[in-house]
């Protein structure tokens, strides 16, 4: 009898997963998030097959389209995928784009009349463009940005001198600046835990809010807010106005922890990303050992083995 209760609490033990995400949303009000009002979201139920994270909004024939990361757990990569988004939820969430490596970060932009993708695809060794074929599941690669093995790419809103800012691969602590077609960049910051963007850069009435993730500790470990003073290249300057904090976090000065609508079934270490149009705000928060069936079956053979050894 022990040895059977021995393998079952090993098996519940490899159903563990060591990290996954989910998507948040809620609808905007006059106190967005980034004005310390941090209240009502819900969250999206993830599947046995994927966990999402890195949520974009586009509104396109007013209707809202929730694009993200939707990190495939027997492919062991993440593919792009989207859904319609309600104030009561959103549509079962569909794959629209996946490359032979992995996908995130579906910064989306409108240009010339055509929908554009910019994910990341650090993987591939440089910033990728994709053109949307049929909005919003076929997309097909239009041009490249800059041969940058670039992380979470987002351009830079301004229009006498434009530019992007990313992460490189390998340095969440770094921020950098380039122009298109550059093959090298300039560094904004360095060694700073909170450089990494965390969404697109928000236009707030003309004051400009940068998102940025804190990876100090823990990857997403906390979301900032950084209102920028100088957009210049050169000249670059923002300062923080606020930081996010996970569910039941205790806070400090300029600090708010998000609150859920419903009671989570799992605790939630973290607030990664940050996006919003007129209608929604959506967030995405990272867990760790919840079960999973197919992260069992993949280590199933351990558990044979060791079966067979008690055996």
């Amino acid at each position: 009898m022990g040895k059977i209760k021995s393998l079952i609490g090993y098996a519940k033990q490899l159903s563990k997963e060591t990290e996954a995400w989910a998507i948040a949303f809620r609808e905007k009000n006059e106190t967005p998030l980034y004005e310390g009002n941090p209240d009502g979201f819900s969250v999206l139920a993830n599947n046995a097959r994927y966990w999402k994270a890195d949520p974009f909004l586009h509104t396109h024939d007013n209707k809202t389209y929730l694009f993200c990361e939707m990190y495939d757990r027997k492919k062991c990569k993440g593919v792009i995928g989207v859904a319609r988004l309600s104030g009561s939820g959103c549509t079962r969430f569909r794959k629209c784009l996946e490359t032979s490596t992995h996908l995130s970060f579906p910064y989306l932009f409108e240009q010339d009349g055509e929908i554009y993708m910019m994910p990341e695809n650090g993987a591939s060794g440089e910033i990728p463009v994709f053109r949307a074929v049929r909005f919003p599941y076929r997309w097909e690669k239009a041009y490249t940005v800059a041969p940058i093995p670039g992380m979470d790419t987002v351009p830079v809103p301004n229009d006498r001198d434009p530019s992007f800012f990313l992460t490189t691969v390998n340095q969440n602590t770094c921020l950098v600046r380039f122009r298109r077609g550059d093959s090298v960049w300039e560094t904004v910051y360095e060694n700073k835990a909170s450089a990494r963007c965390a969404g697109r850069i928000i236009d707030d009435a003309g004051r400009l809010i940068r998102p940025s993730q804190n990876d100090e500790g823990r990857y997403g470990n906390s979301l900032h807010f950084n209102q920028i003073d100088d957009c210049s290249y050169e000249g670059y300057r923002e300062h923080e106005i606020l930081r996010v904090l996970p569910p039941d976090s205790a806070c400090g000065e300029r600090e708010i922890s998000i609150g859920l609508r419903e009671p989570a079934a799992v605790k939630y270490a973290g607030v990664h990303t940050y996006n919003c149009n007129s209608a929604y705000e959506v967030i995405d928060l990272p867990y760790y050992g919840a079960p999973n069936r197919i992260i069992f079956w993949k280590k199933r053979k351990k558990f044979i083995r060791r079966i067979l050894k008690r055996l």
